[in-house]
């Protein structure tokens, strides 16, 4: 779903929170979403969210069509700037940092579902960093065994946790090393609250207290080979998401590139 979809579901969303909780109490009934205090409240700001989101996009689109026109633009009477790549680098390294510190901010905050689901400020862009605790129901999608995500409950609703990650493969690894072992046990995340599609949290940090893998059965073995109970040990885990250090690094490696052009020192 596209920036421009997202927001308006968010503010669809707003709107029909906003007539449960009008029309709720006049029937003598407590709102079940509670909405977030006029005073905590904050603008959407969806220009600045669109400007911070598209910045980078457009450098990448600039960068791409020089690297394939950008060369032989003086056949089509382009002229281009002096050192127009190596600035063209800066700007990209500079607003992609721009908008990971846009996106990831803020201390994590000991929170519950049912007062995120309250929180009509936040969207993709404009985030709120939390710590919850609650136990992992099972997989976001059971039928799909590579997939990470999780479904989380606490005393007050459930949650979708989504794992992302910069590295190629690290999605699945997750997926099929640690997911499955999530299930069914309690859990401490620490992530950034988020609006998309539906509400969800992206991980930062997951731990938990769960059985140790044994080598003989399979992942969890209760029975010994002779039948005999075993008694299961437990091990401390804890999972962390580097995607936004990624995207750092990446966007600093950006803009040292085209430092290095322009003072010539390549």
């Amino acid at each position: 779903m596209g920036f421009a979809a997202r927001s308006l579901l968010m503010l669809s969303t707003a709107m029909r929170l906003r007539v449960h909780h009008r029309e709720v109490p006049a029937q003598g009934r407590d709102a079940a979403v509670p909405l977030a205090q006029d005073g905590q409240a904050r603008p959407s700001g969806l220009l600045v969210e669109f400007l911070f989101w598209v910045a980078p996009l457009i450098c990448c689109f600039l960068l791409f069509t020089w690297m394939w026109i950008g060369r032989n633009s003086h056949r089509f009477g382009i002229v281009l700037p002096d050192h127009f790549v190596p600035w063209l680098l800066v700007a990209l390294g500079v607003t992609w940092a721009a908008r990971i510190g846009f996106r990831y901010y803020g201390d994590f905050e000991p929170a519950q579902v049912k007062d995120l689901l309250a929180d009509q400020s936040v969207s993709q862009m404009r985030t709120r960093a939390v710590e919850i605790e609650g136990e992992i129901a099972g997989n976001a999608n059971p039928e799909a065994r590579w997939s990470p995500d999780l479904i989380m409950k606490d005393d007050t609703g459930s949650m979708l946790l989504h794992y992302r990650s910069s590295i190629p493969l690290a999605r699945l690894a997750f997926a099929f090393h640690t997911a499955d072992r999530l299930v069914g046990q309690p859990v401490k995340v620490q992530g950034w609250y988020r609006r998309g599609s539906e509400p969800y949290i992206e991980i930062s940090r997951i731990e938990a207290c769960v059985a140790k893998p044994t080598a003989d059965t399979g992942l969890i073995s209760l029975f010994g080979k002779e039948g005999d109970r075993r008694q299961l040990q437990y091990e401390f885990l804890v999972e962390r998401s580097y995607s936004r250090w990624i995207q750092l690094q990446l966007s600093a490696a950006c803009a040292a590139a085209g430092i290095v052009w322009l003072l010539g020192l390549y």
